[in-house]
């Protein structure tokens, strides 16, 4: 007796993304897939029960960073120890919307496999709240366009010229979501200049900012029009209040910022003004 379409898809749990598209068609449309999947080695997704999802790769610093161990060292107090558990452990997935890096970063995961870590960079794809395709401007005054974005109102650095492109769009809390359902250890970095609001909006809306355990945020309410945005004021610290609802899983919510040259072990143990929950 032949199966439908619906019994395939909750016989077969399986993460790779074409697999996602298959079966999960209303969360994972063909458009969402990505840009380019970068893959350090062929390794099994549900494996993963500790993850590292970086949302703003830019050049690749951040996995670096992760690697040498300095997102560990800003987990203290965050629960289950994580500041002791292998790096080498963690399955490490990235985002970077800029085109302009994805040579770069096709390098760096070259190197990662090398060796033996579980990295995937998911290049000229943007985390946004729904699947599709979102309008990016590239930064044309700087050779890599540093100062790229998907909000209009930020300004470009350079000489101010910008281009608007269109790139594929990911719903960033589904994907969140399927490691939330295997019961994964997960940490999540945002520093995608000025979307953080809408992508953290969305994960506060479908539960699973509250099933993350660590989450790193770099803020851009500086950077652009909030106005023109149509982001209300202060909506920062409203954020972060429903976060510390109770039965919250997050621990730890850690402010990064421009004037941080990676993570300093020092400097993450001594912020004041991180958020803790105990």
């Amino acid at each position: 007796m032949r199966t439908s379409h619906r019994q395939r898809c909750s016989m077969r749990n399986v993460l790779l993304l074409a697999a996602w598209n298959a079966c999960y068609t209303s969360a994972w449309p063909s458009t969402a897939i990505v840009g380019k999947t970068l893959k350090s080695t062929d390794f099994d997704e549900h494996s993963c029960s500790m993850v590292f999802i970086d949302a703003g790769a830019n050049k690749g610093d951040t996995i670096q960073d992760f690697y040498a161990g300095r997102y560990h060292a800003c987990t203290r107090n965050a629960g289950y120890r994580i500041e002791r558990m292998p790096i080498d452990s963690f399955c490490v997935f990235s985002f970077e919307a800029n085109p302009r890096w994805t040579h770069h970063l096709a390098h760096l995961v070259e190197q990662q496999g090398a060796l033996g870590r579980r990295v995937t960079v998911f290049a000229e794809t943007a985390v946004a709240e729904t699947n599709g395709s979102v309008t990016f401007y590239q930064d044309m005054g700087t050779p890599r366009g540093e100062g790229a974005s998907m909000m209009y109102s930020k300004p470009m650095k350079g000489n101010g010229e910008k281009r608007a492109i269109t790139i594929p769009s990911i719903n960033f809390a589904s994907f969140v979501q399927f490691y939330t359902n295997l019961g994964a250890l997960i940490m999540v970095k945002l520093d995608i200049e000025g979307a953080e609001f809408h992508v953290l909006r969305s994960l506060i809306t479908t539960g699973q900012a509250c099933k993350i355990d660590v989450m790193f945020i770099e803020w851009h309410d500086h950077k652009i029009n909030m106005v023109y945005e149509h982001i209300p004021p202060s909506i920062q610290a409203s954020l972060l209040w429903l976060l510390k609802a109770p039965g919250c899983r997050l621990k730890k919510v850690i402010r990064l910022d421009e004037y941080t040259t990676g993570l300093d072990p020092a400097f993450c143990l001594s912020r004041k003004h991180d958020n803790h929950r105990s």
